[in-house]
Formats: C-alpha cells, sequence, structure tokens
C-alpha cells in the first residue's frame, strides 16, 4: 500500500512539474555557475541509499499533523509559483513537499536519515543572486591564490579578479572557478554537520 501511495504521489508530481523539470535541465545546460546540477540527484541518492538500513531498522510512525500541514502548504506554494513561472521557488518547495511527505508517511524517527541528501537536494536550484556574486567570488578566489602564491614565496599581486604574477597575468574570469570553490566548502561543512549529529547521537544513546 506505501509502495503504491509513493508510485501514485510519484506520477502525480512529475504531471504537475513537467515545465518546471524542462526549466531546469535547461538552466543546468545554459547557465555554467550549475552545469554541475546534473550530479546533485545521483549523489543525494546514494546518500539516501547508504542510509537505507538505519531507515528500514526505525518503526514507521508517520506524524500525522505536522507532515500533512507541511505537506498541504508546499503544494500550495508549488501551485503559486507554478502559477506565475517562479520555477525557483517551485524546486525549493519540492525539496519541502518531499520533506512533509516522508514525515506524513515514515514519522520523523525515519525522516532524519533521509534529511541530509533531502536539503543537500537544494544545490542543484539556479538561485538568480548567483550571477550578481560573481565579480565577489572571482575577488575571492583571486585573493585565496595570491595568498598561497605569497606563501610559497612568488611575488603576487591581486587586483580585482586579476592575478599578476612574474611574467604573466591571470584573470579569473571563469565563471565557473569561483562558484566551484564555494559549493565543496558548503558541501563539507554539510558533511561535518552530518557527522557531529551522529557523533552526538551514538554518545547520547551510550550514556
Amino acid at each position: 500500500m506505501i509502495t503504491f501511495a509513493y508510485l501514485a504521489i510519484s506520477g502525480l508530481v512529475f504531471l504537475l512539474l513537467y515545465p518546471a523539470l524542462a526549466w531546469l535541465v535547461t538552466s543546468w545546460l545554459s547557465n555554467p555557475y550549475y552545469s554541475h546540477g546534473f550530479v546533485i540527484p545521483p549523489v543525494a541518492a546514494l546518500l539516501a541509499w547508504r542510509q537505507w538500513s538505519h531507515l528500514r531498522a526505525e518503526p514507521r510512525r508517520g506524524e500525522t499533523w505536522i507532515g500533512l500541514g507541511l505537506t498541504a502548504t508546499s503544494l500550495a506554494a508549488i501551485v503559486w509559483a507554478m502559477r506565475w513561472q517562479n520555477y525557483v521557488a517551485v524546486w525549493l518547495a519540492v525539496v519541502a513537499l518531499l520533506i512533509g511527505i516522508l514525515l506524513y508517511l515514515e514519522g520523523w524517527s525515519r525522516l532524519r536519515h533521509w534529511l541530509f541528501p533531502l536539503l543537500f537536494l537544494g544545490l542543484m536550484v539556479p538561485l538568480p543572486f548567483i550571477d550578481r556574486l560573481s565579480p565577489w567570488f572571482e575577488s575571492l578566489t583571486a585573493r585565496w591564490a595570491t595568498a598561497l602564491a605569497r606563501l610559497a614565496g612568488i611575488a603576487a599581486a591581486q587586483q580585482g579578479g586579476e592575478i599578476a604574477l612574474p611574467g604573466t597575468t591571470i584573470v579569473v574570469g571563469a565563471p565557473r572557478i569561483a562558484l566551484s570553490a564555494w559549493h565543496p566548502f558548503t558541501t563539507l561543512h554539510c558533511r561535518l554537520r552530518r557527522y557531529y549529529t551522529t557523533q552526538v547521537d551514538f554518545l547520547q544513546f551510550h550514556r
């Protein structure tokens, strides 16, 4: 019965989100800041699969009212955002919808094992302000590279997104460079938080 419910929900969500899905794939193909988007869902699925045995060990206790409320709110947000073709809001609401559905059908004891993979999906959504932050990312990357070069004993000077080296100048201009430097730090931060939470739960369990 639960399997049929998940299949039915998946089919309905796919039909509802088809225009948003087409926009998402087009954004991944055309926006160099988010060409990594194709990798995010498989990685999230892998992270969820790694937690499968822990999830199966937990009893199914659906959080009826909280899960239903979050699901209904997320669906309302998706319908509103689809009406105005605000696909960024659509996909952020989809993440909340998935959390609400799992909370309603499975309960918090199971959802907590998949919460990180679900939130990880948010990294695939093209955010509109990233383009505006490009100069800042480029300057930050150039500053780090210049500092490392000086530590290595290389005479380097930084001006904006340019690094002046003896006999040459490096321009940090590729849109992907700065953002690629940012995402690993974000991912590492999330993984460390996940590890820390797991260790705290382990210590509390064995007290």
